[in-house]
């Protein structure tokens, strides 16, 4: 039974009625008692609520009936954070952990009739004050001082993407059992892959004792009886899981059903899906590869590090899940990083990730702080990693659990960490016994890895270009320019950004016009990222011409950040097999935001997302130039072969052809090649500024499939000329087509809509010939009222 209804008291406020999950923001927002933080200045309107401590109540009724159950049970799936649980005037426990669930036996506290649960949460930021006061610990200036004492999400601390709202409340359900004998707790699923058979060997877990119990196990139509809480169920000719892009995402139901004397007492359900799946770390001539391996066939891991949807928890749904999920799935992800200052994701993400393909690599919840090993600190974190690990073991999309985000890293190399004997040996201690134990142990068919970046651990230069992962920030924090990711050959790369502004309506929700300047105190407020708008204007400088108008230079940011993604995506994915991984930083994020993103608070996209889409293609075409000379590169993330052809010109800005080729060519499944280099010096030279590369991708049906433009000087250099583009739309079912037309060369043209927000097959793209440019978009509104609030932007607005 699931305990839904509480009270709420804070301060004055008494209470309050509320339904779990909720918390302290969640209850003042739904009740008119605070102003929405997001907007202007008021998250530090918000963060001194946080400085006092709240209680939440309920009342359980309890007959004499269930009084006599054998066990009688209080489960927290989540408590944030410093709870003191009390029953009546009796306190039974008390909880520092907001990763991990808590069950108490509550039989010895209840009495027949009416029994008061409180729950009495102290302030997280006086704690983390006070232990920083006792022993000081390091943890990121963009955070409050002291967040590496507490278990409780980094991010709600404030990072350099999110505001500092260190919230607190029952954020996932509660519930009551009382029962007798045993019930179902979980289940080990392993896997044993042969030709035409997958068997599974299965250990049930359960929770109390009953010599008498009998499990039922179904699957595939079979079903078998066992006594002894272990089984094996084969079954013949598998229908596999594959990643997004490489097969169908099938999942099998394993049904439990537990029996006492012939009488079903409990059942549970864990949905599978059959694959050999794990990191490939073979060496070869460049040092050693990194790589996912699912079900025998290395994969390229394309997709986006993943942070927390909200600040407020309550709000993050499994509706708004599944929403950034599929934004995900449309932009050709196969793989997500969730990243280790956040908390673990909901069993919804998971089930999602299965459902649609995407590869998980799940960090542990531990992210640019220096722990204290305490014996009291290590005995929490142990329970915390043994429910998480039991908990998500069994999907299909788990690939990688690793240890933490940047600690090896840190601890080697950070100057203000410290890399004295002790930060050393709680590390080791940490990561590379406790947390690699215990994944060893409950989930050993699950690769683990000990940190992010990491070669393979034990402080061994763990951002090596040659092994294991990277994390590589020399664009952007070291403000050098796009073309410097050609000069890395990384493994994996599971971390580098780019920022840029959200959308103009996600800015307007958050900032007055009379505040619309980058370097205004509310916008300097919603970037987190230290100098990052001066970052944004230094690197429009090098590319655009002077910017004079507020949303351009949104806009602008937006296609900065698209072009720095393309050139490290395209660049990694051309040397596939020497690099097999481009997860960049981020996916999504926490609040109304100028950062890393593609996709914003509110789900728009921005023009990365797009690029995404493009970049991380099945099956890719990119040119990349060599002084005058331009090569085509074909990259093929399938499990088939491709065939088709690629024509290459030279125009200028009215479309006029000046040199055309076409190449044939055929390319093996999972390989990239370059299939064409044509020398250009002379159809170029001297006519940088005047003329470009087209070059388009027709498959073996010679259906075009993609299309990519090339500059040879930067973008404020060459003569655009004003373009007069034209749109027209109809409506056909759900759906409206939209057709795009210039009198010129157009590059990075955007369609967008004063109040309307929709997702296009394509957006920010290049117009480099008469032809209509045809882009789709699912929408209720009809065509004429959407060509009445549209807008349109191109890189020649940028003056």
């Amino acid at each position: 039974m699931k305990i839904n209804n509480w009270f709420f008291s804070y301060e004055d406020k008494k209470g309050i009625e509320c339904s779990v999950p909720c918390s302290l923001y969640s209850i003042m927002l739904d009740n008119n008692l605070m102003e929405d933080p997001f907007y202007g200045m008021n998250e530090w309107k918000a963060n001194p609520m946080s400085e006092r401590d709240c209680q939440f109540y309920t009342t359980l009724s309890i007959t004499k009936d269930i009084l006599n159950k054998e066990n009688i049970i209080l489960r927290f799936n989540g408590l944030d954070t410093l709870c003191d649980i009390y029953i009546g005037d009796r306190r039974i426990a008390k909880t520092d952990n907001m990763h991990r669930r808590y069950e108490f036996d509550i039989k010895p506290y209840l009495i027949e009739g009416d029994n008061t649960i409180c729950v009495y949460i102290r302030s997280p930021s006086k704690y983390i004050a006070e232990m920083q006061h006792k022993h000081h610990l390091w943890n990121p200036s963009e955070s409050m001082s002291g967040t590496s004492h507490i278990r409780k999400a980094s991010y709600m601390f404030g990072w350099d993407w999110g505001p500092m709202l260190p919230d607190m409340g029952i954020w996932k359900d509660v519930e009551f059992l009382a029962f007798d004998g045993a019930i179902l707790e979980n289940a080990l699923i392993l896997q044993s892959h042969d030709e035409g058979r997958v068997t599974l060997d299965i250990k049930l877990e359960l929770k109390g004792s009953d010599k008498d119990a009998v499990c039922k196990v179904s699957v595939d139509g079979q079903t078998v009886e066992t006594k002894y809480n272990e089984c094996k169920i084969v079954i013949d000719n598998p229908k596999l899981w594959w990643p997004n892009g490489l097969g169908e995402q099938n999942l099998y139901d394993v049904k439990f059903e537990l029996y006492i004397k012939g009488e079903k007492v409990d059942e549970m359900t864990k949905t599978i899906g059959l694959r050999t799946l794990t990191i490939s770390q073979d060496a070869d001539k460049w040092g050693n590869e990194f790589c996912f391996k699912v079900n025998g066939e290395k994969v390229f891991s394309m997709g986006a590090d993943y942070i927390p949807q909200d600040n407020i928890l309550s709000r993050v749904t499994p509706e708004l899940t599944e929403k950034r999920i599929l934004d995900c799935v449309k932009a050709n992800y196969n793989s997500i990083r969730v990243w280790g200052g956040g908390y673990y994701p909901e069993d919804e993400f998971f089930d999602l990730c299965d459902k649609y393909g995407l590869i998980v690599w799940q960090d542990f919840m531990f992210a640019c702080v220096c722990i204290r090993m305490r014996d009291d600190f290590e005995a929490t974190v142990k329970e915390e990693a043994i429910y998480n690990v039991k908990r998500i073991r069994h999907h299909a999309s788990l690939g990688l659990l690793c240890g933490n985000n940047e600690m090896e890293e840190g601890v080697k190399n950070w100057d203000n960490m410290g890399e004295s004997d002790l930060v050393r040996d709680d590390y080791i201690r940490l990561y590379e016994n406790l947390l690699a134990d215990i994944s060893a142990k409950y989930a050993p068919q699950t690769f683990y890895w000990p940190s992010s970046p990491s070669s393979g651990g034990g402080f061994v230069n763990p951002n090596d270009d040659n092994r294991g992962d990277v994390h590589y920030w020399t664009v952007w924090h070291g403000n050098a320019p796009f073309e410097e990711y050609r000069n890395h050959f990384f493994r994996f790369c599971s971390e580098f950004g780019f920022e840029s502004f959200p959308n103009i309506k996600t800015i307007n929700s958050f900032c007055p016009d009379d505040q619309k300047n980058i370097f205004s105190k509310i916008m300097e407020n919603h970037q987190k990222c230290r100098s990052g708008n001066g970052k944004i204007l230094t690197y429009c400088a090098a590319n655009y011409l002077y910017i004079k108008g507020f949303e351009d230079l949104v806009y602008a940011s937006q296609l900065l950040q698209a072009d720095a993604m393309k050139y490290a995506i395209e660049h990694f994915r051309r040397f596939r097999g020497r690099c097999m991984g481009g997860i960049y930083w981020q996916f999504n994020d926490c609040w109304p935001v100028a950062s890393w993103a593609s996709v914003d608070w509110y789900g728009r996209w921005k023009a990365l997302h797009y690029s995404a889409r493009r970049f991380f293609a099945p099956v890719l075409m990119s040119i990349h130039e060599e002084g005058k000379d331009v090569s085509v590169n074909i990259s093929n993330e399938t499990l088939t072969p491709k065939s088709g052809k690629v024509t290459v010109e030279v125009k200028d800005i009215y479309f006029n052809v000046y040199y055309t080729n076409t190449t044939q060519f055929s390319i093996k499944k999972m390989a990239s090649k370059d299939i064409v280099m044509e020398e250009l010096e002379e159809y170029l030279g001297g006519f940088e500024e005047d003329r470009y590369v087209v070059a388009t991708y027709y498959d073996e049906n010679d259906n075009e499939v993609s299309k990519q433009t090339l500059l040879f000087t930067k973008p404020k250099s060459f003569g655009f000329h004003k373009p007069d583009i034209k749109v027209t739309a109809k409506n056909k079912g759900n759906e409206v087509i939209f057709s795009i037309t210039s009198d010129t060369y157009a590059k990075g043209v955007e369609i967008d809509f004063n109040e309307t927000d929709l997702i296009f097959s394509d957006n920010y793209f290049d117009i480099a010939s008469k032809e209509p440019i045809i882009i789709r978009a699912e929408t209720d509104k009809s065509a004429d009222e959407l060509i009445e609030e549209i807008t349109i932007k191109s890189v020649y607005n940028l003056r």
